[in-house]
C-alpha cells in the first residue's frame, strides 16, 4: 500500500501529494493542540 502511494498511484482518489498535504495539517494541528494544552491553564 505505501508502495503503491510512494510509486505516484493514487489512493483512494488522491494523490501522494494530496496525502502528504493532509498529514502536514495534521501534525501542525496535532502540534498546536499539543502546544495549548501544555502551555494553557491545564499545563504547569
Amino acid at each position: 500500500m505505501i508502495e503503491y502511494i510512494l510509486s505516484g498511484g493514487t489512493f483512494y482518489g488522491y494523490g501522494f501529494g494530496t496525502w502528504l498535504a493532509i498529514a502536514v495539517l495534521i501534525l501542525i494541528v496535532l502540534g498546536l493542540a499539543r502546544h495549548f494544552l501544555t502551555s494553557g491553564p491545564a499545563g504547569h
